[in-house]
């Protein structure tokens, strides 16, 4: 920059030490160079304010484009952190269904077991039940059969005490009547009697006490058979024998009175007193009788006892029969809730398998779209930096571009100076190299821009025949070719940049389909 500001200072004074009316044409043409030059100038502006442009909305979009992928890939990561809290949620719920399985396997275990029981304890009340038929039915037979024999025994002593009593009442009238008979023979012994009478008083009196004995005994035999209910059979058998010996007795005593009244004849008070003790003996078959009419009713008692265990009977068979009906209702039941039980564990356990099937099958699928997803956005994620080295090479390019057109200006504003100047033939030399030499540089900048098949042979003929030009001064022709190539650069560019632009979109619209 320093050469240049020296070289434009001596340009500028060799320019105020030329005569300015030399080369009027060559000025005119200059300045219609000039005016050409700026309108190249401002169209070279307005193209790289395009560019600019360009550029940032190529930057833009790859902001934008980088949002979206970020946008996607936290998207994704939601998605991936979802499926995961899915996936735990998928197997918390398989386990509380398998703890639920258990659960009612339990419980039907248990219901089984609680069956088996209830079975064992409803034949344990069965046996028993039949048990306590057997014993019932033994015991009503024993007291049928002890009833049987028992008023068999009474009816025996009865007929016994009837039949003695008869005989007796038949004895008494006999007695009456010899006693009548020998009245008269008695009156007639009496005195004679009278001391052996008191003899037989004593001895009777002594008898008398002896049967006061023996019926207090039997007295106390009958309050015992009252008291003792337990020993009917021994106390009747005991008592018929004791009886027995005191009818034995009595007849033996009455034989004996016979023979002594047949022999002595003066025992007419033992008599008396004999005909009382009968009396006496006669209201003991009373309470005999009295006693059978207790023990029937103790009878009527035992079939009273004997009807309400049959009714107690039948009411346990009842029982029994209603306790073997729950049996069989509770069994039903059971077997019913374990069908339901099974069926329903089956069911479940289908939908459980459906359901893991489908829960594999749905990871199976959102691991296959992760993999995709991922695969996709490390695809984006290179040509996203693709697409970034490519727009900062473009960038650096188009930068490159503009220090090069603002040097052109720069240039071409030193040659109008030149040019109005009148600048010598030396100077002139030193500039048209220094012009091939920005050219050059032009050159590779448009072999940079826009290819390297872009022929060149142009610009070179429009430096030869701008040296011409400027060898000649005043060609007309120069203007008009310079504006074509001008032109036809300008076209070349236009066309590259889009080309960039319609392979940038390409490129943005394969980003697109791959989100």
């Amino acid at each position: 920059v320093a050469r240049l500001e020296a070289d434009k200072k001596a340009l500028h004074d060799q320019i105020m030490s030329i005569d300015p009316t030399r080369d009027s044409k060559r000025v005119e043409a200059l300045l219609r160079e000039k005016a050409q030059l700026c309108q190249k100038v401002k169209s070279l502006e307005a193209e790289v304010a395009e560019l600019r442009a360009e550029r940032e909305n190529s930057g833009l979009q790859a902001e934008n484009v980088q949002r979206i992928q970020m946008r996607q890939l936290v998207d994704t990561q939601t998605v991936i952190k979802s499926l995961e809290a899915e996936k735990q949620s998928i197997k918390l719920q398989q386990e509380r269904l398998e703890k639920e399985l258990l659960l009612v396997l339990e419980q039907n275990t248990q219901l089984t077991s609680k069956l088996y029981k209830a079975e064992r304890e409803v034949n344990a009340l069965s046996s028993k039940l039949e048990e306590f038929k057997h014993s019932h039915k033994l015991e009503v037979t024993n007291i049928k059969l002890e009833a049987a024999r028992t008023k068999g025994e009474v009816e025996r002593e009865r007929d016994n005490m009837q039949s003695q009593m008869n005989g007796l009442q038949s004895d008494i009238e006999i007695l009456r009547a010899n006693i009548e008979r020998h009245k008269g023979l008695l009156t007639e012994k009496e005195r004679e009697l009278i001391r052996k009478v008191q003899a037989a008083k004593e001895e009777d009196f002594q008898k008398l006490t002896a049967l006061q004995d023996e019926k207090l005994e039997l007295e106390n035999n009958v309050a015992d058979l009252g008291r003792l209910k337990a020993e009917q059979d021994i106390v009747f058998h005991a008592e018929k024998e004791h009886m027995e010996e005191k009818l034995k007795a009595v007849q033996l005593a009455e034989e004996a009175s016979k023979r002594e009244i047949q022999n002595l004849r003066s025992k007419l008070q033992h008599q008396v007193l004999q005909t009382e003790e009968f009396e006496k003996e006669k209201n003991d078959s009373a309470e005999l009788r009295q006693q059978i009419g207790e023990l029937q009713m103790q009878i009527s008692a035992a079939t009273q006892s004997k009807d309400d265990l049959v009714e107690t009977n039948n009411k346990l068979r009842e029982m029994l029969e209603c306790l073997k009906e729950e049996t069989r209702n509770a069994r039903c039941q059971a077997e019913r809730a374990q069908q339901e039980s099974e069926k329903l564990v089956e069911d479940r356990r289908i939908e459980w398998a459906e359901e893991r099937q489908k829960l594999q099958n749905r990871n199976a699928e959102l691991e296959e779209k992760y993999c995709q997803a991922k695969d996709r956005l490390q695809r984006a994620a290179l040509a996203q930096k693709k697409r970034k080295t490519l727009n900062e090479s473009k960038q650096k390019r188009l930068q490159e571009k503009v220090q090069l057109l603002e040097a052109k200006k720069e240039e071409l504003e030193i040659e109008k100076h030149a040019y109005k100047q009148n600048v010598p033939y030396e100077n002139h030399a030193r500039l048209q190299k220094r012009l091939k030499d920005l050219q050059r540089r032009h050159n590779e900048f448009r072999r940079l821009i826009l290819g390297p098949n872009l022929p060149t042979t142009g610009l070179c003929n429009s430096t030869n025949f701008l040296s011409s030009t400027l060898v000649q001064g005043t060609e007309a022709t120069f203007v008009n070719i310079q504006e074509e190539q001008h032109q036809r650069e300008l076209c070349l560019l236009r066309k590259r940049l889009e080309d960039l632009a319609t392979n940038q979109m390409q490129q943005l619209q394969e980003l697109g389909a791959l989100d």
